[in-house]
C-alpha cells in the first residue's frame, strides 16, 4: 500500500512542478503577445488545464529545467557497485532491488508522511465535491421555483438572435427575485437558461436589453458552460496549487472578452449600443456578488465588468477577427514548446557494457565492501551471514554485522513465504540500525 501512495505523491509532486514551469512559460509568452487578440490568449492559457487532464508525467529528451540521467535498471544496479569512500552523499544511495518486488527508497517516516497528506488531499476532493454538489442541486431547486418570462417581445428577440448565431436548442429565460446587486447569468449544462434580475426586464429598453442577452447565448453557443465544469473539477484535484487557480480565473476573464467581442460582431458592430446595455448593469451590482455552483456562467464582479468596459471604449479596440491558420499553428507550437520545457527529462540510456568497463577499472579501494545477508526463517527466526538469532538479537547482530563488514549493504533472502508486515518491519529495523541499500532476493509474498 505504502508503495502505491508513494507513487501517488510522486506522481502529483512532479505533475506539480511540471505545471508551474508549463505556467511560467504561459505567462511569458502572454505578456510578450499581449496585443493578440482574446480568442488567442484564451487558447494560450487553456492548454495548462488541457496538460492537466492528462495526469502523467512526460518524459523527453529536450529539458533545460529538469535534466538527469536515467539508466537502465541493469545499468543502475551496476553503478550501485560504486562507493566513493567519505563521500558526503554516500548514505543518500539508493535502494536496489534484484527482482520485480518494489521496495522503498525512502525513510518509512517521509512514506507516513505521504500517506497522511494522500488521506488529506482526498478528503478534500470529497468535501469539495459534496459541497458542489450541493451547491448545484440547491441552484436547481432554486431555478425551478423561479417565474419564467413571459413578456413575448423578449422571447422573441431571444429567438430572433438563437436564429442569428446559430442555436436550436431550447434556451429558457427566468426572472429572479432579487433586485439589488444581482448581474445577468446562464445556468445549465444539458438545459441552459438565462437569469434575468428584474431591473432589467421592467426599468430597461428592450433594445438595450438585446446586448446582454446575446453575451449570454455566446456562451452557451461556445461550449463555455462545460469548459467552466471543466476547470472547477481540476480545481478540486488540485485545490491545493494557486497555479490552477491563477490559470482558470484568467481562462474565465478572457472568455469574456471573448464573448463581448462576438457580441458586438453579431449586434451589427455597433460597440456604443453593446457598452450602454453594460452599463445599466454596471450600476446595479455590488462589487461582492452570489455564490453560484460551477455550471452557473457568469457572476459578474462590478471591477470585472468595468475593465470591460474599459477595453471596449478603448480608442485602439480590435473588431474579431476569425484566427487564422498560422495563428492556430503558433498556439500548437508554443504549446508544444512549453509543455516539452516543463517535461521530465531522460538525456540518454548509459550502455551497459561501457558501465561495466568503468566498474572494472575503478581502484578495489573504491568499491563496495560484502554485504550483510540476512535470511528469513520460520517461527521469527533469522539467518545473518549463516548464523541463527532470534528476533529479539535481530537489530543488535544487523548492528554488529554493519560496524564489523563496514558496510551498509543489507540482502534479504528467504526459502519460504513472507507477509508483507513481517517485510516492512524488516526494512524499517535495518533503516533504523544504518542500512541504506536493502536488496530483497527470491522472495515470495502470498
Amino acid at each position: 500500500m505504502l508503495s502505491g501512495l508513494s507513487y501517488i505523491g510522486r506522481l502529483g509532486w512532479s505533475i506539480s512542478w511540471q505545471i508551474t514551469v508549463l505556467f511560467i512559460f504561459i505567462l511569458i509568452f502572454d505578456k510578450i503577445l499581449r496585443q493578440s487578440s482574446p480568442f488567442f490568449r484564451y487558447l494560450l492559457w487553456c492548454i495548462i488545464p488541457l496538460r492537466l487532464c492528462v495526469p502523467i508525467t512526460v518524459p523527453f529528451p529536450l529539458d533545460i529545467v529538469h535534466s538527469v540521467t536515467r539508466p537502465s535498471i541493469s545499468a543502475v544496479n551496476s553503478l550501485t557497485n560504486i562507493i566513493l569512500t567519505n563521500h558526503p552523499f554516500a548514505a543518500l544511495k539508493p535502494f536496489v532491488s534484484d527482482n520485480s518486488l518494489k521496495v522503498s527508497t525512502i525513510d518509512p517516516s517521509i512514506n507516513n508522511l505521504t500517506a497522511y497528506l494522500i488521506i488529506i488531499w482526498t478528503g478534500v476532493i470529497i468535501v469539495l465535491l459534496l459541497r458542489r454538489v450541493l451547491s448545484v442541486a440547491y441552484m436547481r431547486r432554486k431555478i425551478n421555483i423561479l417565474k419564467p418570462v413571459s413578456d413575448q417581445s423578449i422571447l422573441t428577440l431571444l429567438d430572433q438572435l438563437k436564429t442569428d448565431i446559430g442555436i436550436k436548442k431550447q434556451i429558457g429565460i427566468r426572472m429572479v427575485d432579487k433586485n439589488d446587486g444581482f448581474s445577468p447569468m446562464v445556468t445549465g449544462l444539458f438545459h441552459p437558461t438565462i437569469l434575468l434580475p428584474p431591473y432589467l426586464l421592467h426599468d430597461t429598453d428592450k433594445s438595450k436589453l438585446e446586448p446582454i442577452l446575446l453575451h449570454e447565448l455566446i456562451h452557451i453557443k461556445r461550449g463555455d458552460l462545460w469548459v467552466n465544469f471543466l476547470l472547477s473539477i481540476i480545481q478540486m484535484i488540485y485545490f491545493y496549487h494557486p497555479v490552477v487557480w491563477i490559470t482558470n480565473n484568467k481562462i474565465v476573464s478572457l472568455s469574456e472578452d471573448v464573448c463581448d467581442d462576438l457580441a458586438i460582431l453579431f449586434s451589427g458592430s455597433s460597440r456604443k449600443k453593446y457598452f450602454q446595455g453594460l452599463l445599466i448593469v454596471l450600476e446595479k451590482i455590488k462589487e461582492k456578488n452570489h455564490v453560484f455552483p460551477a455550471e452557473a456562467y457568469c457572476m459578474e464582479r462590478k471591477s470585472s465588468l468595468s475593465k470591460r468596459i474599459i477595453r471596449l471604449t478603448h480608442p485602439n479596440y480590435h473588431y474579431y477577427r476569425p484566427l487564422s491558420k498560422s495563428a492556430l499553428a503558433a498556439v500548437v507550437s508554443i504549446g508544444l514548446f512549453s509543455i516539452l520545457l516543463s517535461c521530465e527529462s531522460v538525456v540518454g540510456v548509459i550502455d551497459e557494457n561501457e558501465i561495466e568497463q568503468q566498474v572494472d577499472n575503478v581502484p578495489t579501494v573504491l568499491k563496495i565492501s560484502e554485504p550483510v545477508y540476512l535470511k528469513l526463517l520460520d517461527n521469527d527466526l533469522y539467518e545473518i551471514d549463516g548464523t541463527e538469532i532470534s528476533i529479539t538479537d535481530l537489530e543488535r547482530v544487523l548492528k554488529e554485522k554493519m560496524i564489523i563488514k563496514k558496510t551498509d549493504r543489507l540482502v534479504v533472502t528467504s526459502d519460504t513465504s513472507v507477509s508483507v508486515q513481517r517485510l516492512d518491519k524488516i526494512h524499517d529495523t535495518a533503516y533504523m540500525v544504518g542500512y541504506r541499500e536493502i536488496t530483497r532476493r527470491n522472495i515470495d509474498i502470498p
